[in-house]
């Protein structure tokens, strides 16, 4: 063979294989090639789907057909196709004008290619698409807007020197930021106190990345006292080290001034709550100190024992109580005032919740209570008890009069919903619910029951001012007078909309699979973790028999012990995916053929954690073609 040949041979076999990573790189990949003047030239699957368009649809659109107009008419834009066309290798992030329902942000690579004359005859674009990165991302920035808007700010350094502050804590200090900026906190703290052995473990702590939170008299400009409600968090830098602290705070002088004892009790409160754990037929599974000196039991006192220990005899064989823990067993929250009786028979008075825990089945598993002793304060104190509930369950706020007619809302129900405070004082809650919904006898009835002091809790749709739909985990808390009469509605609520659709998707998908294929999982040494019920069916085992067991037992022994067995886990393990038909042995021995994929599962790092398999059950296909094949 010539010189000439090999040559040619070479360059035959190193083109076939550039070609095959080509391919194999837009298997995995969104791409699309353009002319220099930005018309698309061709696009594989992928990056026509990220767009929105059919493959065929997208060839001849020009690029700026797909970002927004203000991106298109942009000199940054101008300057990338320059750019582009003379050679420049550039990566960017667009705003696409998405053919679906939803915008889309890509990030995309862009790689000109030349021909022998070193001119431009083609751009290829390499696309990844970062819309929830993008969210996430104005999501947070927005929130920590939010809580700057609402918040005193300011951040330290771990010795305790000032680095910044916001508005609101200079106005509630009466300084400005040039007087605080470099000096020290404790130009905030009584001399005496910043003295003490408690304040230099305040900072040992704060400096060590421990959390700190609590009710704090500080000093202002002219020695003037504040109070305030505030939490000292450390930040961790990407070593996992912090690096320095940031204090929220609110302001709570007036109340602490004009009832030292009501913060006192709520400053408890917000400090130590009581818990205890039950199945959900009603018997202890724990509890911790704070519920057992509150009863005066020891743990082996109670647990094992069923919750009617600590109601009278009346009460546990009354059909309310018979209706209490079905509520419970349902998955209903409960929550309320609660009389009960610890040991000896002695009278105990309890602000409780009894929540419902839910497995990943969504289905309650068990309950757990979370309790303060009121027993002194309730003879005392409705309306403080009222107010110390609302205060431990709350974060998005609104009240109500009876009829349903908004008295009041914090920032946070505010840009939750979208509205301002003057927009909606005044209005029915229905300006908040679908149509639909507010022409419905049940939303009459759940205004009569909330009027007759009945609560509320549940997750529901609600409609922000923009129109959009939110989902909110609320409470609705008629507060009473010191006569137990209804005297309005406070409503506590969480933004649950995201976890509620991305939930809905999952289970969705995960139950699609399982009910249409047979799906088992491995760890990465090939033991068997759980298995689903088609494949069990498939191999005739049950999941106690196959669990813990390694996945060579539903192939021959010759299989097991082969060198290519080792090397297909060996490729699972670092990562590789693997698919085919499989001939696999169930239980007896029995032929079974399956179509399946192995999948590498990886963690945030991409590191492989396990296998899961996903197969179909060809055996009677195989036999089918291996009879044909006989008869031929």
């Amino acid at each position: 063979m010539s010189d000439q040949a090999a040559i040619t041979g070479d360059t035959d076999e190193l083109l076939a294989e550039l070609r095959s990573q080509v391919e194999a790189y837009e298997r995995g990949s969104a791409t699309a090639e353009y002319s220099p003047d930005g018309v698309l030239l061709r696009a594989n699957n992928a990056f026509a789907a990220l767009v929105g368009f059919a493959p065929a649809a997208i060839v001849g659109i020009d690029h700026h057909s797909l970002v927004s107009p203000e991106m298109a008419g942009s000199p940054e834009y101008l300057t990338l196709w320059e750019q582009l066309r003379s050679g420049g290798n550039l990566t960017g992030e667009f705003r696409l004008l998405w053919q679906g329902s939803d915008e889309r942000w890509i990030r995309s690579s862009w790689v000109p290619v030349k021909n022998r004359a070193g001119q431009v005859v083609k751009v290829i674009e390499q696309a990844l698409d970062v819309t929830q990165g993008k969210r996430a991302a104005a999501d947070a920035h927005g929130k920590i807007q939010a809580i700057s808007r609402s918040q005193a700010v300011i951040e330290f350094d771990l010795d305790g020197y000032i680095l910044d502050a916001n508005h609101n804590f200079l106005d509630l200090v009466g300084y400005s930021r040039t007087e605080v900026i470099g000096r020290h906190h404790r130009m905030f703290v009584p001399a005496q106190d910043a003295q003490s052995e408690a304040y230099q473990e305040f900072w040992q702590r704060l400096g060590a990345g421990e959390f700190v939170s609590g009710e704090f008299r500080r000093i202002g400009q002219n020695g003037r006292e504040v109070w305030l409600q505030a939490v000292y968090n450390p930040i961790l830098g990407v070593d996992g080290e912090p690096w320095k602290v940031v204090k929220f705070a609110v302001d709570v002088t007036a109340t602490k001034l004009a009832n030292a004892e009501f913060e006192g009790k709520v400053a408890a409160i917000n400090r130590s709550q009581a818990v205890i754990e039950f199945d959900l037929n009603g018997h202890v599974l724990s509890a911790n100190e704070n519920f057992l000196d509150a009863v005066g039991y020891r743990m082996a006192d109670v647990i094992g024992r069923h919750h009617r220990m600590f109601v009278s005899a009346e009460t546990a064989d009354s059909t309310e109580y018979a209706d209490f823990w079905r509520r419970l067993q349902q998955g209903e929250f409960v929550s309320g005032e609660f009389h009960r009786y610890g040991k000896d028979g002695r009278d105990v008075w309890l602000q409780a919740t009894y929540n419902p825990i839910f497995g990943l089945d969504g289905k309650p598993w068990k309950v757990v209570k979370f309790a303060s002793d009121i027993t002194e304060a309730k003879a005392r104190n409705a309306d403080f008890e009222g107010k110390v509930t609302a205060i431990r369950r709350s974060q998005a706020v609104i009240e109500f009069d009876l009829a349903g007619t908004v008295l009041e809302a914090n920032d946070s129900f505010l840009d939750l919903m979208g509205y301002r405070l003057d927009e909606i004082r005044g209005r029915h809650h229905r300006i908040f619910v679908a149509t639909e919904e507010a022409a419905r006898p049940e939303y009459r009835a759940f205004w009569e029951k909330l009027g007759r002091g009945e609560f509320h809790s549940a997750e529901y749709r609600r409609i922000a001012k923009d129109g959009g739909e939110v989902w909110i985990r609320a409470t609705y808390n008629p507060i009473l007078d010191a006569d137990g009469k209804p005297v309005k509605v406070v409503k506590f609520a969480n933004d649950v909309t995201a976890e509620k659709l991305r939930n809905a998707e999952f289970a969705g998908r995960l139950a699609a699979i399982d009910r249409s294929q047979a799906v088992i999982e491995f760890d990465l040494d090939g033991r068997i973790l759980t298995a689903n019920e088609n494949f069990l069916s498939t191999v005739g085992y049950t999941l106690a028999e196959i669990a813990g067991r390694h996945h060579s037992m539903f192939c021959t022994a010759e299989y097991a012990d082969s060198a290519e067995y080792r090397d297909f886990w060996a490729s699972l393990r670092s990562g590789e995916f693997r698919s085919g038909r499989f001939h696999r042995h169930g239980k007896d021995g029995r032929d079974v053929w399956i179509q399946s994929s192995y999948n590498p599962i990886l963690d945030l790092s991409g590191r492989p954690i396990k296998v899961i398999k996903y197969a179909y059950d060809v055996t009677e296909q195989v036999h089918l073609e291996q009879r044909l094949s006989v008869s031929a």
